[in-house]
């Protein structure tokens, strides 16, 4: 069995990690995969996790909107489409399922929603409304749809995005944690072994909600605030941020 994994980009975070645990067990089970990906915006990393898969690259593709680089992005999928001849086409994310289903297949098309856009506060009402559209004209031509849990899935209901049969809900697998030597950690990034320190670990961007964390920083100055990864509103939170908060950079999940 051949699957084709298509996404915009494979930034640091769990979508990267869902995938490539997701390849490598398909692996163990003697299915051939090829992933499909963009380049990550500025502002963001890309997941070094990438080098463990077989991929391919497609330069105009990527998470932001852009008539021109995206149909030469669709025009690059569809070659690929037809040299590696899948068997089942998994698209992550919403511009890969954009992309993918705006032609209509007799392969088998199975989307995964990695959260939604609904209440995504980088989208307004207008814009929100034709992602909407878009996503019920484009349902049918999904034979499945994976969501990360019931309460995704009954959002997507419902505003009308495809049926109730289309749609299977998988909790993400999570690996067990290996503990690190906390004073070895404390000592590296110059903490000292008596503060309280509470982490924030996600991307500087707005549905991330990286503001929020200012605001408790500033309710509870005797605690010690650390902001781990990057993004577009990194310099923005630094600027507005009081002295007990840190920031580490972005962070090797290894």
């Amino acid at each position: 069995m051949r699957v084709l994994h298509v996404i915009a980009r494979m930034n640091v975070g769990g979508t990267a990690t869902y995938i490539a645990n997701l390849i490598h067990g398909l692996e163990k089970l003697g299915v051939s995969n090829l992933l499909v990906i963009g380049n990550v915006p500025k502002g963001e990393l890309e997941d070094s996790v990438i080098s463990t898969l077989k991929y391919q690259r497609i330069e105009p593709l990527s998470r932001e909107l852009s008539f021109a680089k995206d149909r030469k992005a669709r025009k690059e999928i569809e070659r690929l489409i037809e040299s590696f001849k899948p068997d089942l086409i998994h698209t992550h994310t919403f511009k890969a399922g954009f992309l993918v289903r705006l032609r209509r297949r007799d392969i088998p098309v199975i989307h995964s929603f990695h959260g939604h856009h609904l209440y995504d506060p980088e989208f307004g009402f207008f814009k929100r409304n034709i992602l909407n559209i878009i996503e019920r004209l484009l349902a049918p031509r999904a034979t499945r749809f994976i969501t990360i849990g019931k309460k995704v899935r009954d959002e997507l209901l419902a505003v009308k995005i495809g049926g109730a049969k289309q749609y299977l809900s998988i909790a993400p697998g999570i690996a067990a944690l290996e503990l690190v030597d906390e004073l070895g950690v404390r000592k590296r990034f110059g903490f000292s072994q008596d503060e309280t320190l509470v982490l924030w670990l996600a991307r500087f961007t707005q549905v991330k909600r990286p503001d929020k964390v200012i605001e408790i920083a500033r309710l509870l100055p005797k605690i010690r605030f650390v902001m781990a990864g990057g993004g577009e509103l990194l310099d923005k939170v630094k600027a507005s941020a009081p002295s007990n908060v840190s920031f580490v950079g972005f962070q090797d999940k290894n």
